[in-house]
């Protein structure tokens, strides 16, 4: 998450075009991890497929707000909303090509 700040930042700052384009694909990535740590958390997919056997597991809660708002949660969130405007600004970009 933490190169999409730099990524996009640059991007708005050159009126890149294709700044929208590479976000969507990191954030797609990191949300797809988000979404997958979040479902071993509520156990929805199996402890046996969490890939952490040695020290911390992915599966123990350190945070959990209201029961459910993990870190991950927070994460994928996050991600849905990057995803969400790079896909607006990459419309938009489309949109304003046509003109």
């Amino acid at each position: 998450m933490y190169p999409l700040v730099a990524i996009i930042g640059v991007g708005v700052a050159r009126r890149s075009d294709e700044w929208p384009i590479t976000a969507l694909i990191l954030a797609g990535i990191g949300w797809v991890i988000a979404l997958y740590h979040s479902l071993l958390q509520w156990g929805v997919i199996s402890e046996s497929l969490a890939p952490c056997v040695e020290g911390v597991s992915c599966v123990v809660k350190h945070t959990a707000w209201f029961g459910f708002i993990t870190i991950p949660f927070l994460s994928f969130v996050a991600f849905t909303i990057i995803i969400a405007m790079s896909a607006l600004a990459w419309k938009g970009k489309k949109n304003d090509q046509r003109i």
